[in-house]
């Protein structure tokens, strides 16, 4: 009921927008008494004793994430008018930067690190936002959150998990369309893809790389009974040259930066604090527009797109809800599942800085921690300060009090062991201390959290075999709508940016008319 009175509201404002049109806008040019236009179709106005603004642009990108700020850049750049629809006060989506009160230092603790590719530095150095190499060098500490203590068995001898990498490395070396996008994933699905993850590693023999796995995927939920193919294509061959050989990150540790220069650039293009309400899709009859009806700060607007680019985690019941989507496309889209995960900065923690706390339990196979709880706890070069990660399996998520409650729980517990006897009571290592540290580091804090839901979309493995990717990507460009982001892809800025470029030429592609593609046939295949 809510959808159709959006939907009777939207028709109702397109009228008064009919009316008023030739007060503000010329015929697709954007002219008149608004902000002024383009060759390419970009214009604002209010339209006189409307009292609503109508924004004109080839393109409108719901989510100003990762995806969705290096597309309005990239379109920019290929002269195309673009504007951005972000439901948070800034751009910058997964990217959580923290600057201390006390030292005025920055820290990245979710979006951190980089694969040196070209796109990579090409878009740093385009706002002049300096790179700088890292390499993980941390202490690894396993120990069980629950109890407080160390459990040796969490942690594989570094030449098992070489080893195991080196096996693990071989079986992707088969799989080389697994570092494109998922549209690219061939018509039959090779086996080894759909099985389980854990019955990946039972067959190649890889139990000595399951924890290192199970940390770098966070926010998959339970790893070992997720379809293989998710956990390759995250863990690939490029992040394993990465874990050897190093990766890239903001040289001033403030990826931030780079969204706010970003931001900046696109200026009036960005509407923050806005979310979509009503969508009135183009059909073949229509004058080649999409109609958004977005809820701003400033008052209700109509934006009027040739192009709708989603970028926004696709969820049915609520991201998409304002879309009318039709059958096809609530049909397959409808079949994702996603996962849960939160990240955060705790004062107090007592984790000496480059000591990662890994959580891990004895009584989960491999020694994994137990979800919904704390992935690790990480000390960090700010006085002070650990950066914590959390998941939960698919179908959960616990409230952002909850998690902070488990966090603050458990890291008292690790406290009360002086960790497992593994941490003096002031940090540093102390493999025979077992005194009591809780009173001498203070109450622990947290300082900064941010939660990540909805995260990691997935299918099962009887869904991806009878073809839901393939099904998938007959949505690309299907009814003027567009689609990027790590659902297509992977949770991986870099690897996303290539992912997005080439989504972005295609759509480049049918706003030059090469193409169209948004209004299929009855069999659901683009045209």
């Amino acid at each position: 009921m809510a959808q159709l009175w959006v939907l009777v509201l939207l028709r109702v404002l397109l009228q008064i927008m009919d009316q008023v049109k030739t007060q503000f806008m010329g015929a697709g040019s954007g002219t008149g008494p608004g902000s002024g236009g383009s060759s390419s179709g970009a214009g604002s106005g209010s339209g006189e004793g409307a009292g609503i603004e109508i924004i004109t642009r080839d393109v409108v990108i719901v989510g100003g994430g990762s995806t969705g700020t290096y597309a309005a850049i990239k379109l920019r750049d290929l002269n195309h008018t673009v504007v951005v629809v972000e439901k948070e006060d800034h751009l910058g989506g997964h990217v959580n930067t923290y600057t201390d009160a006390e030292t005025g230092q920055t820290l990245d603790y979710t979006v951190v690190v980089f694969h040196d590719i070209p796109v990579v530095r090409n878009y740093f150095a385009r706002f002049n936002v300096p790179l700088a190499p890292i390499k993980n060098q941390q202490t690894v500490l396993p120990i069980d959150f629950t109890t407080g203590m160390p459990n040796v068995a969490g942690a594989s001898s570094p030449n098992a998990t070489a080893a195991a990498l080196q096996a693990y490395a071989a079986q992707l070396a088969k799989y080389p369309y697994l570092t494109s996008g998922f549209f690219d994933l061939p018509e039959q699905i090779p086996e080894d893809l759909l099985i389980s993850f854990g019955d990946f590693v039972a067959k190649y023999h890889l139990d000595a790389m399951v924890g290192l796995a199970f940390q770098y995927c966070q926010g998959f939920g339970d790893l070992l009974s997720l379809p293989s193919i998710y956990v390759l294509k995250y863990l690939d061959l490029a992040t394993l040259h990465g874990i050897q050989s190093g990766f890239l990150t903001s040289a001033r540790h403030d990826n931030i930066e780079l969204y706010e220069k970003a931001q900046a650039e696109l200026g009036q293009d960005v509407l923050t604090s806005s979310h979509v309400v009503g969508v009135n899709r183009a059909t073949p009859e229509g004058d080649g527009y999409n109609t958004l009806l977005v809820s701003s700060p400033s008052g209700v607007k109509i934006i009027r797109a040739r192009q709708i680019l989603v970028t926004a985690p696709p969820r049915v019941q609520d991201n998409l809800a304002p879309f009318s989507l039709d059958a096809h496309e609530r049909s397959i889209l409808s079949q994702f599942t996603s996962h849960s995960y939160w990240a955060g900065l705790i004062r107090n923690a007592g984790v000496p800085p480059g000591t990662a706390i890994w959580n891990s339990n004895p009584d989960q196979p491999y020694n994994l921690a137990e979800l919904p709880g704390p992935y690790t706890l990480i000390g960090q070069q700010i006085p002070d300060l650990s950066v914590f990660y959390y998941g939960a399996p698919a179908g959960e998520q616990p409230s952002d009090d909850e998690v902070k409650a488990d966090v603050l729980r458990k890291v008292r517990n690790l406290q009360y062991t002086s960790f497992g006897g593994m941490l003096a009571p002031l940090g540093g290592p102390n493999n025979t201390n077992t005194t009591t540290n809780a009173t001498s580091l203070g109450q622990p804090e947290i300082v900064d959290f941010s939660n990540h839901c909805p995260f990691e979309f997935t299918v099962s493995s009887e869904e991806i075999e009878a073809g839901f990717y393939s099904e998938l990507s007959t949505l690309q460009g299907y009814r003027g709508l567009w689609w990027t982001g790590a659902s297509f892809h992977v949770h991986d800025s870099s690897k996303l940016w290539d992912f997005t470029d080439r989504v972005v030429r295609q759509m480049v592609g049918a706003l030059s008319g090469r193409g169209k593609g948004y209004y299929p046939p009855s069999n659901g295949k683009r045209v």
